[in-house]
């Protein structure tokens, strides 16, 4: 039998940092995606669209590894409601991602403001950054392990990734508001 391994992968800056694009960058690797966006490819919906926590626990286990996105997780998973039932149920998802085959993405802004589950079992920070120079965009990420120890710096990049969007013609409109009941 094969292990399965799954990953918490947490994206975090500031406000119109574009952490989505990274996540849509993301998805691209994968053949099933869940989002509470909707991500297009070719003009057509390349995701699942869900805009209810409890829709996650409908997955199941495919041989095929899965991505769930959860964009504005400060919000949907936030720390001040954490007994809440939505916060319970993103819970979990997070335990039990590994037996739906599902690695996780959770974008976020405050690292306080999201549940502590998701910043203790993230496998991997994204600290997202971006700058507009000569009316062109450019992105920045730093990429940090969690141990036990806490986090090590693995490396830092730059990346067009409106030129990898635009190259796969892919999309998403930042106008969304990402709000799950």
């Amino acid at each position: 039998m094969d292990p399965i391994q799954n990953k918490i992968i947490t994206i975090a800056g500031f406000p119109w940092s574009w952490k989505t694009i990274l996540s849509v960058f993301f998805s691209y690797f994968y053949d099933r995606i869940y989002a509470n966006f909707q991500i297009k490819k070719n003009n057509k919906n390349y995701n699942t669209f869900y805009d209810d926590v409890s829709y996650l626990e409908t997955i199941s286990f495919e041989k095929t590894k899965w991505l769930i996105i959860i964009d504005e997780g400060w919000l949907n998973a936030n720390s001040r409601r954490s007994m809440s039932n939505r916060n319970l149920m993103f819970g979990k998802l997070i335990f039990l991602s590994r037996k739906k085959n599902c690695d996780l993405v959770v974008i976020w802004q405050i690292e306080e403001s999201i549940d502590c589950y998701f910043r203790k079992l993230s496998s991997y920070v994204f600290l997202m950054s971006s700058y507009q120079f000569w009316k062109k965009i450019y992105f920045e990420w730093s990429i940090k392990k969690q141990s036990a120890f806490g986090y090590s710096d693995i490396w830092i990049r730059r990346f067009d990734l409106i030129k990898f969007l635009k190259k796969y013609n892919m999309s998403y409109s930042t106008l969304e508001s990402s709000v799950m009941s």
